[in-house]
């Protein structure tokens, strides 16, 4: 089957990653009803995304929180707002386990339904849409937004997230299940640096022949001219024979 390459722009394909992570929940002396949990925790590897896991840095979000315009939605509906950052109902922060958020509930249906389910525990997770920046692809030192890295000793692959290029929402969801649009820029990431290392691994392959063919062809020159030079040394010894 022929392997996909990455797209050459990718950057606006929006996907979604979930974590769990317990909510709390509090209310104000004036009745607000605020939730507390985490869109993301950073260090962690997640489950398998199809073919790779992915770990997502501390880090990663802090240029996106300072130029994002980012909705707390219900499940990523965009009819279930529950607070924006830009209004101050949507609070976002970089704690030492990940992506924080706090959003004072509004006085709606919807919004005290999500307060029963969470109250019960039926709903327990958290999700965030985001969209990355792929052409930058490289270690976080010389400047990358991720990175690929395969794990010789399992056979498997890991994506490192070290730069997000702008966050959209952060929701609590039912599902935290990955549909196929949410990875597919990532997979097709993944395609493209399995081809660079098949292709690494074939040209050293290729170089390691080369070199034994040359020692190979070094080897039967010298014992060419090894024979040659016996070959002379048996004829001046036969001359030296006739001559007596």
């Amino acid at each position: 089957m022929e392997r996909k390459n990455k797209p050459a722009f990718v950057e606006h394909t929006m996907s979604r990653r979930s974590a769990d992570f317990d909510f709390r929940m509090s209310e104000s002396d004036t009745g607000v009803r605020t939730i507390t949990g985490h869109g993301s925790v950073f260090d962690s590897p997640s489950e398998d995304l199809g073919g790779f896991r992915e770990i997502i840095h501390k880090g990663a979000f802090d240029e996106a929180i300072a130029n994002s315009d980012v909705r707390c939605l219900i499940n990523h509906e965009a009819n279930l707002i529950l607070g924006r950052n830009t209004s101050g109902t949507l609070r976002l922060s970089i704690t030492d386990t990940g992506l924080g958020y706090e959003c004072d509930l509004p006085d709606t249906t919807y919004a005290r339904d999500l307060t029963v389910s969470l109250d019960r525990g039926d709903i327990s997770q958290s999700s965030f849409a985001f969209t990355m920046d792929w052409e930058k692809e490289g270690t976080r030192e010389d400047g990358g937004n991720y990175e690929y890295r395969y794990n010789k000793s399992d056979d498997s692959w890991t994506l490192h997230i070290y730069k997000v290029r702008e966050l959209f929402d952060v929701s609590p969801v039912t599902y935290p299940a990955y549909k196929a649009a949410d990875v597919r820029s990532a997979v097709n990431g993944l395609e493209a640096a399995k081809e660079r290392r098949d292709a690494a691994a074939a040209a050293q392959a290729a170089a390691e022949q080369a070199a034994l063919d040359a020692a190979k062809a070094d080897i039967e020159a010298e014992d060419e001219v090894f024979a040659i030079e016996a070959a002379e040394r048996q004829r001046q010894i036969q001359i030296n024979k006739n001559k007596f």
